[in-house]
């Protein structure tokens, strides 16, 4: 897992080709604020989960056909609070 829950400044994240990587924690209080996530290419497994900010999911419809536009995440990305 990677746990960037402590970087509220965080405005991009690439954890692509991260193979062991089954959870990304990005609830730092400021989820909206990160311009671009990439994970979808690469050997970053399909199933992901990433812990997003209540406030995000909330305003954001969470499915990957609704995210951000420089969110490249798998299809199979799964969002939690």
């Amino acid at each position: 897992s990677l746990d960037l829950s402590n970087n509220p400044n965080l405005y991009e994240v690439h954890c692509r080709d991260n193979p062991q990587l089954m959870q990304l924690n990005i609830a730092n209080g400021n989820t909206a604020g990160i311009t671009g996530i990439v994970n979808a290419v690469g050997t970053t497994p399909a199933n992901l989960t990433i812990k997003v900010d209540v406030a995000f999911l909330t305003s954001t419809p969470y499915n990957t056909g609704n995210l951000p536009p420089n969110w490249a995440v798998h299809p199979g990305t799964i969002f939690i609070t």
